[in-house]
C-alpha cells in the first residue's frame, strides 16, 4: 500500500469514527525525497518522487495536516561544511543559520 493509499484509508476510518476533526493523519517522509534542500527557500522534491509527493502534499494540505520530512542537519554538515555550521547541525545554534539574501 502506498503512502497516499494509507493516508486515504486512515482519513476514511477517522471520518467513519467521527474523529476526523480531532485527529489529523499526516505523512512523515525521509529526507531523501528532497532533491534540493539548501538553501531552504529553494527546497524541492527529487524528480523521481515529485509526482507522488505532490499528491501526498495536496492530500495533507486539503485536511489541514502537516507534512513532515525527516531531515538530519548533520548529513548536511558532512556534505556541505562550507555552508552548514556544526552548531546548526547539532541544534545548538543561537542564531538562524540561513537567511535569504545573504
Amino acid at each position: 500500500m502506498s503512502t497516499l493509499q494509507s493516508q486515504t484509508c486512515m482519513r476514511t476510518s477517522l471520518e467513519s469514527a467521527n474523529l476526523s476533526s480531532q485527529i489529523l493523519p499526516t505523512a512523515v517522509v525521509p529526507g531523501g525525497v528532497l532533491g534540493v534542500s539548501y538553501p531552504p527557500s529553494q527546497g524541492a522534491f527529487a524528480d523521481n518522487v515529485a509526482d507522488i509527493m505532490t499528491d501526498v502534499t495536496k492530500l495533507v494540505y486539503s485536511i489541514g495536516a502537516p507534512l513532515m520530512v525527516n531531515v538530519y542537519p548533520h548529513f548536511a554538515l558532512v556534505s556541505d561544511p562550507e555552508h552548514i555550521s556544526t552548531p546548526f547541525a547539532l541544534f545548538t545554534s543561537k542564531d538562524p543559520r540561513f537567511v535569504d539574501g545573504e
